[in-house]
């Protein structure tokens, strides 16, 4: 039974995580308890809201080391300020006089917020901390809240154009966090539309714009987003919830929808990202760099790694993030061997450490938007030194057909891995590897992968002998979620340079798949 007088003693004695723990100082549990105020039922829920927050004050004064973490204290301004709104609207005089006393913490966050804003780390968080401002100057009246406007005016538009890349994408290369910005944009330009409308106009709703399109433009068939770097569902608003916000806000002429109707390719070369749309097939190809140099606290190693959806299914997955917390699991979801990207030796795009570090890193390079013969592709390599050049093409081939080729550059005897992780209830079936010579040596294994009534059929071919392995493995696509997966690992011991390609097609491929005798290209006989 949920007792409001003991709720932070409870939590306090939890062994919760440390980011759980995180999140409940947070309060949008709160607001959650707000929206269900009505004349019957609102003193029972303002007895609740009135405990929890008699509970929290008395427990962390300013300065709590959880508690009072600056981007902590701006996700609970932001939340307090929509329970202020709840409790507004509420005609009981009990809900006035949590509002009047939910008022005074507010002003105190302002205060903090102004003398902690984290220009130390930037990123998500100042934009955080920016936002949580704006929204308290739109509430306040005075010199004090004139100077959070300042204050905003001066610094939300420059980290805008450090952090909106041309393209529309965030610069930290991450979904989840490129739609929680999104979404403090949209809530500083709402707080402020009426006290400042002039400077909404002229410095927000541009970038905000932007960052729409490039949202309508990497969404799977399912609506939701693809999990690079530190990426996860439900921990952000889905994109149509976010697109319906900004209709709603009517702050925006244009109309945005998750839905893209037809084939099609969708490039943002400034993020890295490549959507192609196919006879059904959703793919998106990461080929750009891991994140900004100064802030690479969300960067995995999945450069040139790819997700492939038909529909609302997703067939080929990344694997997503288990915590944020230091330890296995945070290291082994990080780690290259996590994603769908080639690796020589095992050697790492990253060093990445402990739970937010990165030391020595080597970004991708090319990602221009081709137009060969075959079709539309993207190519883009990465190297490091001791290591071959590693290159991936992504082409779509034909309705429903993408091809692949990843190319090893010359550099002595090496081990290639090449992993393909699938998503929760697909079955993949894997056929025997067949050589044909009169092809000129070129070694071929095919296999399926099946969920419901759809079959995905994909073929591997390469100049080299090359095994094939199957295993269990897990995805996380929720915090403190598991869930059962295949992957499939295509192994090759071999002198360098070497090719491998990989078809992928909504139907079973007739013809035999073909490597060109110099390896730099392939296709369907």
């Amino acid at each position: 039974m949920f007792e409001p007088d003991r709720f932070w003693d409870l939590v306090e004695r939890s062994d919760l995580p440390p980011l759980a723990r995180e999140t409940l100082h947070y309060q949008e549990f709160l607001v959650d308890f707000g929206s269900l105020l009505d004349p019957e039922q609102g003193e029972k829920v303002l007895e609740v809201i009135e405990s929890v927050l008699c509970g929290w004050r008395e427990r962390f004064p300013p300065g709590h080391p959880v508690a009072w973490q600056p981007f902590t204290v701006a996700y609970r301004a932001q939340c307090g300020l929509r329970l202020h709104t709840l409790l507004l609207k509420t005609p009981l005089e009990r809900s006035l006089l949590l509002a009047e006393g939910l008022r005074r913490d507010l002003f105190q966050h302002g205060l903090f917020l102004e003398a902690n804003l984290e220009r130390h780390l930037g990123g998500n968080h100042l934009v955080k901390d920016l936002s949580a401002l704006a929204m308290l100057a739109g509430l306040f009246r005075g010199p004090t809240a004139d100077r959070w406007l300042a204050v905003v005016r001066k610094e939300l538009p420059r980290q805008i154009g450090i952090q909106v890349l041309p393209d529309g994408g965030h610069y930290e290369r991450s979904p989840m966090y490129h739609i929680l910005v999104m979404g403090d944009l949209l809530d500083a330009a709402l707080a402020l539309s009426t006290r400042d409308g002039s400077w909404v106009k002229s410095e927000l709703l541009e970038p905000l714009g932007r960052m729409a399109r490039f949202l309508v433009g990497v969404v799977h068939g399912d609506g939701e987003i693809p999990l690079f770097n530190d990426s996860v569902l439900g921990q952000a608003p889905c994109p149509s919830e976010m697109f319906q916000r900004l209709e709603g806000s009517g702050l925006l002429a244009e109309n945005f929808a998750v839905e893209a109707a037809g084939d099609g390719v969708d490039h943002f070369p400034d993020t890295g990202y490549t959507r192609f749309r196919s006879g059904g097939l959703c793919l998106v190809f990461d080929h750009g760099r891991l994140g900004p140099d100064e802030l690479m606290g969300h960067v995995h190693n999945d450069s040139l790694s790819f997700e492939l959806s038909w529909g609302p299914d997703r067939f080929i997955v990344d694997r997503g993030v288990y915590e944020y917390t230091m330890g296995p699991r945070r290291e082994e979801c990080r780690a290259i061997k996590a994603h769908n990207t080639p690796s020589v030796d095992g050697l790492s795009q990253a060093e990445t450490w402990a739970s937010f570090r990165v030391g020595k890193r080597w970004h991708a390079e090319g990602g221009d938007l081709e137009r060969l013969p075959e079709g539309e592709g993207v190519a883009a390599r990465w190297s490091r030194p001791g290591m071959p050049v590693i290159e991936r093409r992504v082409v779509r081939l034909d309705t429903g057909v993408f091809g692949i080729t990843d190319r090893i550059g010359a550099g002595g005897a090496r081990r290639i891995e090449i992993p393909f992780h699938f998503g929760p209830g697909v079955r993949v079936e894997v056929g025997e590897a067949v050589n044909r010579v009169d092809r000129g040596d070129v070694f071929t294994a095919r296999w399926s992968a099946t969920k419901g009534r759809k079959t995905l059929h994909g073929t591997f071919a390469s100049h080299q002998p090359f095994e094939v392995s199957l295993s269990e493995s897990v995805c996380w696509p929720r915090f403190h979620a598991k869930e059962q997966i295949a992957r499939l690992v295509v192994t090759l011991k071999a002198d360098t340079p070497v090719a491998m390609g990989t078809s992928l097609s909504t139907r079973e491929m007739r013809g035999e798949v073909r490597m060109a005798p110099d390896s730099k290209d392939w296709g369907r006989a």
